[in-house]
Formats: C-alpha cells, structure tokens, sequence
C-alpha cells in the first residue's frame, strides 16, 4: 500500500507493491539492455569500417623514391614541393576510411644508394650527377591486420597506391616520377 498523500490518489492499485513481492525492475533492465545493444552496434560499426580488426596491428616502415627529370631542369623540391619531410603519409581502409597516419622524413644516404643503383653501368655518369634530382624519404605508420588491402597516399593530388597485406609488413615502396620523364 502508498502513502496517504497527494500522490498516492495518483497511483491504480495494480502498481502498488504487493507485501512479499519484489519490486519490478523492467525500466533499469531495458536501459541496461539498450545500451548493450548500442555498444555492439558502435562495435560492429568500427570493425566494419577497419577501425579494429580482431588481427592485430601492422607496422609498415616504407619509403618513397622521388625523381625529377633532369632535362626538366627542375630539382626534386622544385618538381614535388608537396613531398618533403613532414609531408603526411595517410593510409586507408577499401571504403576510404583513415586507418593510419605517418610522416615522410628524408634519407640522404639511402637517396646516395638508390643513384647509384640507378646509374649503375651507364658509362659517363655518377651518382653526384643526380644528387638535386632523386630523394629517398622514408616512413612509418601503424594500421590494423586483416584489412583486405591499404591505400597509401602521400603529397596532394598524388592518388592512392593500393596494396596487399604483405606488401604492408614487408614495408611498402612507393615512387614518384622518372629521371627519363
């Protein structure tokens, strides 16, 4: 039985508690429910979306070779000047969603290798000629395993180069431009 009192004439006798009987709880029990079902909605959203993968996560230390051609007389940084260090490598899941970020730091030595490599058996030319026309720059960004495939994007405009997972644990390699044009 209520209370005598102004709201106690307010309430039907079939929500009076019974003596012995447990009070109902169906209200605290469908918003506890309700948020559960919210939750694995949010959850499932995120899984779908590349957020989370169940698999882990991907390190990638990658790099991106840039040319300029000579003949262009223009240099690396005058060809590219949106790539340079600091420029954001962005990765992305297949429905485009963001799923990593790093950033592109130079590496001179690696520059000195790859013009090596490139000039290597052609008679007259050495590395020292190219120097202002290659640059290595290197990076690295953490994304989530499983996905079906990552685009990498680097720079503005550049489009986006779509890789397989094992092309990401084994470090991508990304090029920009040709010295022959």
């Amino acid at each position: 039985m209520t209370a005598p009192g102004p709201l106690a004439d307010q309430i039907p006798e079939s929500q009076e508690e019974a003596p012995g009987k447990p009070r109902r709880r169906r209200p605290a029990i469908l918003a506890a429910s309700g948020g559960v079902t919210a939750l694995l909605i949010i959850l499932g959203a995120l899984f779908a979306a590349g957020v989370f993968s169940g698999q882990g996560t991907i390190t990638a230390h990658g790099s991106e070779l840039v040319f300029a051609n000579p003949l262009d007389g223009q240099n690396v940084q005058n060809a590219y000047p949106d790539i340079s260090d600091g420029t954001q490598v962005t990765v992305v899941n297949s429905s485009g969603t963001v799923v990593g970020t790093g950033t592109l730091q130079s590496d001179p030595a690696a520059t000195v290798r790859a013009l090596k490599s490139a000039v290597a058996g052609i008679s007259g030319l050495s590395a020292s000629d190219f120097t202002s026309f290659v640059a290595e720059y290197d990076f690295t960004v953490t994304v989530p395993g499983g996905l079906a495939r990552y685009g990498i994007r680097a720079g503005q405009n550049r489009g986006t180069t779509w890789l397989t997972p094992q092309q990401m644990r084994n470090g991508p390699a990304l090029s920009l431009g040709s010295l022959s044009g």
